[in-house]
């Protein structure tokens, strides 16, 4: 029975051990990609909710300087 050189067995295992550590990354890249969404998606609801009381508030076709604060009225 042939049999690889202790050389080729220790490349071929650390070859083999990077791709393992790679797909563990690639994995854990995508668990915080979709932390990031929902707190995105979040973001967008709490945003929504401000802008429905702001155009409550101020008149739907109001338009809001986000610099100034200054609101005007159409």
């Amino acid at each position: 029975m042939d049999k690889l050189t202790d050389e080729e067995l220790i490349l071929i295992q650390s070859m083999l051990s990077k791709f393992n550590q790679m797909k563990m990354q690639i994995g854990d890249a995508e668990m915080q990609k979709m932390i990031i969404i929902d707190k995105v998606d979040e973001l967008k609801k709490e945003y929504e909710k401000i802008e429905k009381d702001l155009a409550d508030k101020y008149g739907a076709q109001a338009q809001i300087n986000v610099q100034t604060g200054e609101v005007v009225k159409k």
